[in-house]
C-alpha cells in the first residue's frame, strides 16, 4: 500500500514495487489519480488497488485501510509518501 502514490515519489516508489511484481494498492488525495497510476501499474501484469482519500484525515485512513485489508490478504509493505506542511 503505497499512501500518496498517485503521483511524484510516492507513484515511483509504486512502479518500482510493480516492476518487483509486487500487487500495489495507491492511493491519492482523490481517486482520479490514483486510478491513473492503478491503471498503469496494471499493465505491468500485477494486481492493483486505486482509492482517494486524505491521508491527513484518520476516518478517510480508516476507510482505506479497511478496504485495502479486505481486497488484499497479503499485506506487506506499507510506505508513506507524503509530507503535511504546518503553517
Amino acid at each position: 500500500m503505497i499512501i500518496g502514490g498517485s503521483r511524484g515519489i510516492g507513484r515511483g516508489i509504486a512502479r518500482a514495487f510493480a516492476d518487483a511484481g509486487s500487487d500495489v494498492a495507491v492511493t491519492g488525495l482523490t481517486d482520479v489519480n490514483a486510478k491513473k497510476t492503478a491503471e498503469e501499474l496494471a499493465s505491468k501484469g500485477v494486481n492493483t488497488l486505486a482509492l482517494g482519500g486524505d491521508a491527513t484525515k484518520g476516518d478517510d485512513m480508516d476507510k482505506i485501510v479497511d478496504k485495502v485489508l479486505s481486497q488484499i490478504k497479503n499485506l506487506l509493505k506499507r510506505c508513506n509518501s507524503i509530507i503535511e506542511t504546518i503553517n
